[in-house]
């Protein structure tokens, strides 16, 4: 199964604001840094494996990918 949602938030902080936000939030959600380029961070968690015998959505294969536009306020 592959669900997939899009959203577009306005917050009104600077990037390395931003950057900080998403980076405490990714701890406290038990996600992993993936990848990070200057507009777009992922972050990971769960495995394929823990799918098979789990209830637990924080177990479950996930990926979140955050992109900042370079539109002001960002």
């Amino acid at each position: 199964m592959n669900i997939q949602q899009q959203r577009t938030v306005q917050i009104e902080a600077s990037k390395e604001e931003l950057c900080r936000r998403t980076k405490t939030w990714a701890a406290k959600s038990e996600f992993i840094l993936e990848s990070e380029s200057d507009n777009e961070s992922v972050f990971t968690r769960g495995s394929h494996w823990h799918a098979i015998y789990t209830f637990d959505v924080r177990k479950m294969p996930t990926r979140v990918s955050i992109r900042i536009s370079g539109q002001s306020p960002p």
